[in-house]
């Protein structure tokens, strides 16, 4: 898993040139690896059990968010 800032899920989501995209297996490139996961830079990969917390708490922040959204935006 490569974690960025933005990485599009749309081929009408790129916003920038460059940006990572993620929505089609074309931009996969060989097996699966950890491009985090090294040690002359100190980064790690994270397990599956941190990503799961990560996806979890992004949901508990949406929640959140709607709970509180205004329904009258204007």
């Amino acid at each position: 898993m490569t974690m960025t800032c933005a990485t599009n899920v749309q081929p009408s989501g790129k916003t920038w040139p460059g940006q990572l995209g993620a929505f089609d297996d074309a931009y996969i490139e060989g097996p699966p690896r950890a491009p985090s996961d090294y040690a002359e830079t100190g980064a790690f990969a994270w397990s599956s059990a941190e990503v799961q917390q990560l996806r979890d708490d992004f949901i508990a922040a949406a929640v959140r968010r709607d709970a509180n959204a205004d329904p009258d935006p204007s």
